[in-house]
């Protein structure tokens, strides 16, 4: 069984600009990759999964459990707090 590699993904509010292309959808929230991550992981024998995140410890313990590795893609600052 191939190892399932979660990835980290953007998210982003409609009717802003990304890669040069207006999102053109009001009260929607996206979750954004850019497709060399998926690429990278499937090339080198793995399952990509996309992660959005979440505060629902429930949900992040559930992934823990499932995923084999996990890449965080980059995006906003993580507060120091969190990791004690």
């Amino acid at each position: 069984m191939k190892p399932m590699i979660g990835i980290t993904v953007n998210s982003v509010d409609g009717l802003k600009t990304v890669n040069e292309r207006t999102i053109r959808s009001f009260h929607q929230h996206w979750n954004l990759l850019s497709s060399s991550y998926t690429r990278t992981v499937i090339l080198a024998g793995g399952l990509p999964v996309l992660t959005p995140i979440s505060q629902d410890e429930a949900y992040n313990a559930e992934l823990v459990d499932v995923l084999d590795g996990l890449i965080l893609s980059g995006g906003t600052d993580i507060d120091p707090m969190l990791s004690g």
